[in-house]
């Protein structure tokens, strides 16, 4: 989630999240960690996106450990190589490109659901338009 964590409507869901270890899945042996917050309150989605098939793996075992406040562990879409980027999601499915619901449904407050929105709809237009 890295800075959208602020954006929360919730905070205290931080305090339930999880802390996922993917050290094990580096071959370099660098710890990088990355933190789940669960579904609770207005925040009735979640998702991560890590680096490769190997880090999917542990992130989706730690998740369905408590299936009540990550329910529905899944990956988004499967790709080709196994080394390419995945993103695991949990709760309620989110639309891909309708920035404002998927702030909502993360559980933002409405000034974070703009800002998210708005450095999503950069990030995605046109090269022409950014």
């Amino acid at each position: 989630m890295r800075d959208n964590t602020r954006r929360l409507a919730e905070p205290g869901l931080l305090e339930q999240s999880v802390v996922l270890d993917l050290r094990s899945a580096r071959v370099s042996g660098a710890g990088v960690s990355w933190l789940a917050v669960p579904v609770g309150g207005v925040r009735v989605a979640g998702e991560v996106t890590v680096g490769n098939w190997g880090e999917a793996l542990i992130v989706i075992l730690q998740l369905e450990a408590d299936p009540e406040r990550y329910p529905k562990v899944r990956q988004r879409k499967p790709l080709g190589s196994p080394w390419e980027p995945r993103t695991i999601c949990w709760g309620a499915p989110t639309p891909v490109d309708d920035w404002p619901t998927r702030g909502r449904m993360f559980g933002y407050h409405e000034a974070g659901v703009i800002e998210y929105t708005a450095a999503h709809a950069q990030s995605s237009a046109p090269l022409g338009r950014r």
